[in-house]
């Protein structure tokens, strides 16, 4: 009898025992997901700093170089630097922070040693015209580099936090808030003054090739981008999604977020022409591997069938993260059997179930537009003949290739190798000339 008496009170402090335990387990895994997200966002900080850091240099430099040679090359780098900046400021945990002076900033570098460069290519001089908005530049760079340095002193001695900055953030549309970050970044959004008659500087900016080459369809509302996104991200009806904001520019687009099971939370842009999904932000870590690559070539081009891109050619496919535990996966468009290679769709898979956690179609829903392919004039083989002795042709491809600020050509893309090097090269198919050369990395 009295056995029976004691076993409702030992199954109680069994379930007891396992709750404590259950907790445990989840307040151990959420503590290292927090470290895991800190050092994320630190080490995003500090590719952001560095890549400032290197487009001062850049701009001093460009200052004073009169050897043409030496201004492409200078050009070239700060094209490199900005878009690394850009990268690394994506990456940090202020989507909903107004950024429009900074991020026009790392615009203007993009555009101005763009905009050089062709007319380098063109054998034209920089003008003094471009030379005093290089200038104007390097002095917004040297503020910059002196700002992210105070913060980044800050950061490193671990006084202040990204985590309290992120909780901020999550929970405004807006970005409002106060933090020791935000009040920083708030102090560089002041200093970075606009140049006398560009008062225009405070308003969103573009990023670079954000307006669309055609229409995109009708406007949409806030509920259309809403289902749309859920679809996409093939939501179950449990999760519902949120309307985070909204960006202007040259392609507007609704902000949608949602917060998965594991805590980690996506975004996902939608863009207010046409309802098309822009953009898609996982921030979950992957450091497991069991799928190789046409297991994750094969994840990825079935979700973008799912979501209405057929006819993919891949073009690229890089892995990076701890042990390569997610893989980009690169796909063009065909028409009639020629890659549309401007039209870029990327794919970011985990390699541990074969996750969708992240898309890029910036490129694809911006390229997109109507086009008249010619017919190449001369073979594959007497493309190849074009090429420096030495170089091995490993894969041939007709394509349409973004030559220069909005020239579009026929070409064919050698991908070849030179010694322990790959390249892609893109040789005119009408003229036989190389437009264009890419260095083909591999991680």
């Amino acid at each position: 009898m009295r056995q029976r008496q004691w076993w409702p009170v030992l199954v109680l402090g069994v379930a007891l025992v396992a709750a404590l335990a259950w907790g445990y387990n989840q307040n151990r895994a959420r503590a290292q997901l927090a470290i895991r997200s800190e050092n994320a966002y630190q080490q995003a900080f500090q590719r952001l700093e560095q890549a400032v850091v290197n487009i001062e240099e850049s701009l001093s430099t460009a200052l004073v170089a009169r050897s043409v040679p030496l201004q492409r090359r200078t050009l070239g780098d700060l094209r490199v630097f900005s878009s690394a900046a850009v990268e690394s400021l994506a990456g940090l945990p202020l989507l909903h922070v107004k950024l429009e002076r900074t991020q026009k900033f790392l615009n203007d570098v993009f555009e101005v040693s763009d905009a050089g460069l062709v007319q380098l290519d063109r054998n034209q001089p920089l003008t003094p015209e471009q030379k005093a908005r290089l200038r104007e530049l390097h002095q917004q760079a040297r503020f910059l580099t002196g700002e992210l340095t105070k913060l980044s002193g800050l950061l490193a001695g671990g006084r202040i936090r990204w985590a309290d900055t992120e909780r901020m953030t999550a929970a405004s549309a807006d970005g409002a808030g106060v933090t020791p970050i935000l009040q920083g970044i708030s102090g560089i959004e002041a200093g970075l003054r606009p140049p006398p008659g560009e008062e225009a500087a405070t308003q969103p900016q573009p990023g670079p090739h954000e307006k669309p080459k055609s229409d995109l369809g009708p406007r949409i509302g806030q509920d259309q981008a809403l289902a749309i996104a859920a679809r996409f991200a093939d939501l179950p009806p449990a999760t519902r999604p949120q309307l985070a904001g909204r960006a202007d520019g040259a392609l507007p687009v609704f902000l949608v977020s949602y917060t998965k099971t594991s805590g980690v939370p996506v975004t996902i842009a939608v863009t207010e022409q046409g309802g098309h999904v822009l953009q898609m932000l996982d921030g979950r870590e992957v450091t497991q591997i069991k799928l190789g690559r046409e297991q994750v070539v094969a994840r990825a081009r079935q979700f973008l069938e799912k979501n209405g891109f057929p006819a993919l050619l891949e073009t690229d496919y890089d892995e990076y993260g701890d042990a390569g535990g997610i893989a980009v996966v690169t796909f063009v468009p065909m028409q009639d059997g020629v890659a549309l290679f401007p039209q870029r769709l990327k794919v970011r898979v985990a390699r541990d179930n074969g996750e969708i956690v992240g898309f890029d179609g910036r490129d694809y829903w911006v390229y997109r537009r109507d086009r008249t392919l010619a017919r190449p004039a001369i073979t594959p083989g007497e493309a190849a003949e074009h090429l420096e002795p030495g170089v091995t042709v490993e894969d041939v491809q007709l394509g349409v290739v973004e030559a220069d600020r909005d020239r579009e050509v026929l070409a064919y893309r050698l991908r070849a190798r030179l010694d322990d090097l790959r390249y892609d090269i893109y040789v005119d198919a009408s003229t036989g000339e190389e437009v264009r050369v890419d260095r083909v990395d591999r991680s």
